[in-house]
């Protein structure tokens, strides 16, 4: 059975948050169906080898850190080097004895921003210089944090722009399934924007009958999505656009069906009013500005009607289109 999703090539995927890779202990990701493991060598800087030991094809995830900043599997001691994926040293090898030439895969990795992106296609097409960065800052203090959901990285997506509420929480807040006007394009993002109720005191039990058409709503659910990857921005802002809660999704496709979600989020540092005191107040005793449910209610989702994720689809078809054809221009030149 191929439990590789469809992923598309030639393009930087993000794949997790900066401050999740310690300089003391490999990280494990997927991308695409093909396992991973992030680390940072000697130099601090950041490396991806084949998650698997050719020994005895034990995870190298599960492995550590040399002292000269190479990946020690943690099953019989073989050690990689980040640079070229080559196999640099056994322990307990009798005198006289050679490490084996042996190399495993290595994957073209960058560090921007905050992220760690990888990259999915021919290496030799392999720049830094495409990828595209949110506009992002987080605050002073931050949360972060990780979770893997079954559905598709797409549906994923669309269930962002369309029923946010069925994928996350917030401290007090409601998504009101109001959209404030029509998705557009900007800078190359998906842009939607929809209402926000208070719900401090569960106060959305009793949004019923013609209170749900009431139009006290004071804020905003900003989303800004990258076509293709989905890596987004999320920002409740007040209507004036001052903004209250700062949230980075990184949403990979791990393998198939499986969606890995990486976040950070925050409250903004020039908050003004109540609720930001109050929101403030919940970060400093440990309570996250964001948080993930655990799992995606597959009924509901199959009973949204898709209102913004549709231009999503499109600006994602439109942008691997566009990149085939320049692949094959590129073919047909050389």
């Amino acid at each position: 059975m191929n439990n590789k999703p469809s992923l598309a090539q030639n393009r930087w995927w993000p794949l997790c948050l900066s401050e999740q890779i310690k300089n003391d202990a490999p990280y494990a990701v997927e991308l695409g169906g093909e396992k991973i493991v992030l680390f940072r060598d000697g130099s601090h800087t950041i490396r991806a080898l084949e998650d698997r030991c050719p020994h005895r094809r034990v995870p190298l995830s599960l492995g550590r850190m040399t002292n000269e900043g190479h990946l020690q599997c943690g099953y019989h001691g073989w050690t990689f080097s980040g640079a070229n994926g080559d196999l640099v040293d056994i322990p307990n090898l009798d005198e006289g004895e050679r490490v084996p030439p042996c190399t495993i895969k290595r994957f073209n990795v960058h560090e921007r921003d905050g992220v760690i992106y990888g990259w999915a296609g021919a290496n030799e097409k392999a720049s830094p210089a495409q990828i595209a960065a949110l506009d992002y800052t987080p605050s002073a203090k931050t949360f972060s944090g990780r979770q893997k959901l079954v559905i598709q990285h797409s549906e994923f997506i669309a269930a962002l722009l369309d029923a946010p509420g069925l994928l996350m929480r917030m401290p007090g807040l409601m998504f009101d399934p109001r959209v404030t006007m029509d998705a557009f394009v900007d800078n190359g993002e998906v842009v939607s924007e929809r209402n926000v109720r208070w719900n401090w005191l569960g106060e959305a039990a009793f949004y019923i009958g013609p209170l749900r058409s009431n139009a006290d709503c004071p804020l905003l659910l900003r989303v800004r999505s990258m076509p293709v990857t989905g890596h987004s921005h999320l920002q409740v802002a007040a209507i004036d656009g001052s903004a209250l809660i700062d949230v980075m999704l990184i949403c990979t496709p791990a393998s198939r069906g499986i969606t890995d979600i990486h976040w950070q989020a925050s409250v903004a540092d020039d908050a003004a009013g109540k609720a930001a005191w109050v929101l403030r107040a919940l970060t400093a005793v440990g309570v996250s500005p964001f948080r993930l449910h655990k799992s995606v209610a597959g009924e509901a989702l199959a009973n949204t009607l898709p209102v913004h994720s549709d231009l999503w689809r499109e600006e994602s078809r439109a942008q691997q289109t566009l990149n085939s054809d320049n692949i094959s221009m590129l073919s047909s030149v050389q």
